[in-house]
């Protein structure tokens, strides 16, 4: 019994070093992130002169380019949320921990959802001849239909996570009632 509290110790360790390393790493993603996405929507937003708007220029037409810029901020800033908690010593089998990554399954889910509302080689953002400052671009999908199946599996993957969370958390409460 000593011998499987202590790998129980060590392997809880190792979770905790893990998680606060990846915090980190997870931080320091998330405000170059947000500190790239601010440059560029404000750059768009403030025209320098000679360049003009490039794409669709209704709420409605940006809107799919924009919601997974969005989510992507949202996932990375969900993914330091959990390890930074895992970090602190917390359980990773939660009722939260289910609802976190039942969270990013559906960001995912919109990012891939937006991917079919995309036209076929739009861009958008600006240009001044050469010069281009896109928000995003599809400029290489001719005229195909943009399946994000990358995102669609991730979301699956996490909708899958959620339930195995979800288990591990009602066997964490019941050993917990038990003791």
């Amino acid at each position: 019994m000593d011998k499987q509290l202590a790998a129980i110790k060590t392997t809880r360790g190792k979770l905790v070093s893990t998680s606060r390393g990846l915090a980190t790493i997870f931080l320091i993603i998330f405000i170059l992130y947000c500190a790239a996405h601010v440059a560029v929507f404000l750059y768009t937003a403030l025209l320098p002169d000679g360049f003009s708007y490039l794409g669709p220029s209704t709420l409605a037409g940006i809107s799919p380019f924009i919601i997974p810029s969005i989510s992507g901020g949202f996932t990375v800033f969900l993914l330091w949320r959990i390890f930074r908690e895992i970090g602190c010593n917390a359980s990773p089998f939660t009722p939260l921990r289910v609802r976190q990554i039942r969270a990013l399954g559906f960001l995912f889910l919109a990012t891939a959802i937006c991917g079919f509302f995309i036209t076929p080689g739009a861009d958008v953002g600006a240009v001044n001849g050469d010069a281009h400052m896109l928000i995003e671009s599809d400029a290489s999908a001719s005229d195909s239909i943009h399946v994000d199946a990358t995102s669609f599996m991730i979301s699956i993957v996490c909708f899958a996570l959620s339930f195995i969370f979800s288990y591990g958390a009602t066997l964490e409460q019941e050993t917990d009632d038990l003791v």
